[in-house]
């Protein structure tokens, strides 16, 4: 009986002794190296990587009008995307199109419709109509090309969406930056008649008080004879008023002739409200004139003159007031908040920065929570799962797991070379991972969060998975061999390597916890993508159970692998098919 380290001792002589055992043991390093090199550099970044697949544009557009003004939205969109450099666009006629596409020279053609622009404007015309562009994919080229294509049309039709509204919106705010001129152009006219509304409002109290006092004297005309002084207070108030109307009379002239071509509408009402004022002011001031020189002279009909000038004051009078006051209020609420100026600084806006946010209101801010990691370094956790595993296979296929003069009786020397024997494949194993470390962290140099992490976690996995494929083929032997080349083929699709597993079917999803696999891809993430210590223990310790329970069971079953029944099934029960030449 030899102890496991002496079969390991023995197995080590006969590898430095013969060339052809360097030879192989070389192989046997490189090939996971090698595997891990093509696969992470020929996936780099297959998503980004696009900018020499050719697609075409056939562009039919004929534009249409909007505010008597031509757009071409699908030109507007062409040159949206021709811009771009994430892929290689071309602009073609629809035969040389279609033609190209068939020869497999285009990975798809998107094709504008000859009513694109007047479709997609529809809805400011009254006229909503939902446009078809269509793009053909051919899906003889291979099995992404059509899912990179419908992703990249996605994003198409969604600057195409954007590419209209702004366009269409850069119509509509260059005609409400022309009414934004206009109004600009109208501002110091406004503020002149706002000027005069408020002289205006002013003066009421002062004509208020000539009214109020031609009233109170008319009907006190029993007193007139003795009160004549009376009529001295109402020449002061007469007077008074008779200076604010010529103020606002000097002024309304003043508007009417400079501003009165560019006024328009409520402004121009306004406006004329100064001067109707001083038209019912004016033969009122020249009546009382009359009256007051009458009851002066006590000439008859002076009494009936009063009555009738205070029924003209109480009658014309408050009507026109109402209108200034009204007037000298909606200009206050405009001052309050500078509205006028708002409303043109609001039209005179930066068309192109405008257009640009009305056409995109939303912006969808994505934020990762741990470090951003490129596709590289995504697929990094499964290209090593596979490289581990696909080496122990390699060296299980090169190098007997039944050692040559391993005794066939005592169980305790058999589970010594079972031991022994697992020495050397441990040795290969920690071998070909300091390539593949080697490989990742200095020859590619695989972005990561945790290179120290990354190289613990690939020791471990090793071990694990070296526990696992040596028992299996130690205690079944070809059917072994077998039944880790299908747990490889079962783990390449049922642990989220590439794509999510809630898009696998149902079946994948229930043994996904099952496969070793997922949890080294899980420690993998922590090292790469950044640590969440609960997730790292938690699935370190399945990968763990994985390995102990086979190792155990290695263990348990080697030394009563009837090796007779096995050998029978080796050779097919006789058959000479599965026997060879010595």
């Amino acid at each position: 009986m030899k102890k496991p380290i002496e079969v390991f001792g023995m197995d080590l002589k006969q590898w430095m002794k013969s060339p052809v055992a360097w030879v192989v043991m070389i192989i046997l390093l490189l090939l996971p190296a090698l595997f891990v090199w093509y696969d992470l550099t020929a996936n780099k970044d297959p998503f980004q990587n696009t900018e020499h697949m050719k697609i075409g544009i056939v562009n039919e557009d004929q534009g249409t009008k909007i505010q008597n003004k031509k757009v071409y939205v699908g030109k507007a969109v062409e040159r949206q995307l021709t811009s771009q450099k994430k892929w290689e666009w071309h602009v073609l006629d629809r035969q040389a199109a279609d033609h190209a596409l068939k020869k497999e020279n285009y990975a798809a053609v998107l094709y504008i419709p000859q009513s694109f622009s007047k479709d997609v404007t529809g809805l400011i015309q009254n006229k909503p109509k939902q446009t078809t562009v269509t793009y053909r994919v051919n899906e003889k080229v291979n099995a992404m090309t059509p899912k990179l294509t419908d992703a990249m049309m996605g994003e198409a039709i969604k600057q195409a969406d954007a590419s209209f509204n702004q366009t269409v919106m850069k119509v509509l705010l260059d005609e409400a930056n022309q009414q934004g001129l206009q109004l600009e152009d109208q501002l110091p006219s406004y503020q002149k008649i706002r000027d005069s509304i408020a002289l205006a409002n002013e003066a009421l109290p002062k004509i208020e008080q000539f009214k109020q006092s031609v009233i109170a004297l008319d009907q006190q005309q029993g007193e007139l004879e003795q009160n004549i002084a009376r009529l001295q207070q109402v020449d002061q108030y007469k007077n008074e008023a008779m200076v604010a109307n010529q103020q606002l009379n000097q002024i309304h002239q003043q508007n009417v002739a400079t501003y009165g071509p560019i006024l328009s509408g409520q402004a121009y009402e306004i406006s004329v409200a100064t001067g109707q004022l001083n038209q019912a002011l004016t033969p009122l001031f020249d009546q009382y004139e009359n009256v007051r020189n009458n009851l002066q002279n006590q000439q008859p009909g002076a009494r009936q003159a009063l009555s009738s000038l205070a029924q003209s004051l109480e009658r014309d009078i408050p009507s026109v007031q109402g209108d200034i006051a009204k007037a000298n209020q909606q200009f206050e609420d405009l001052d309050k908040d500078n509205t006028l100026e708002h409303i043109v600084k609001l039209m005179r806006i930066d068309l192109k920065k405008q257009a640009g946010v009305a056409s995109n209101p939303i912006h969808l801010d994505r934020q990762s929570v741990y470090a951003p990691m490129s596709f590289q370094s995504g697929l990094t956790p499964f290209a090593m799962s596979i490289a581990i595993w696909l080496g122990l296979m390699f060296t299980t296929l090169w190098i007997p797991v039944r050692h040559p003069y391993e005794p066939e009786h005592t169980l305790t020397s058999t589970r010594t070379h079972f031991l022994g024997r697992f020495g050397i494949f441990s040795l290969i194993t920690f071998l070909q991972l300091i390539v593949m470390v080697v490989m990742v962290l200095f020859i590619l140099k695989v972005p990561m969060q945790q290179p120290l992490l990354f190289v613990a976690v690939s020791s471990y996995t090793a071990l694990i998975y070296l526990i696992i494929i040596y028992s299996f083929v130690a205690v079944m032997g070809k059917l072994g061999k077998l039944l880790v080349f299908l747990g490889l083929i079962f783990q390449f699709v049922g642990t989220g390597g590439l794509f999510p597993l809630a898009t696998a079917p149902h079946f994948v999803q229930m043994i996904q916890p099952y496969l070793p696999f997922n949890h080294s891809l899980m420690i993998f993430r922590e090292a790469i993508g950044g640590i969440e210590y609960e997730v790292l223990v938690t699935e370190t310790a399945w990968l763990g159970g994985f390995g102990l329970c086979v190792f155990l069971l290695g263990m348990l079953l080697y030394p009563f692998s009837q090796r007779q029944r096995i050998k029978r099934y080796e050779k097919g029960k006789g058959s000479k098919l599965f026997e060879s030449s010595p």
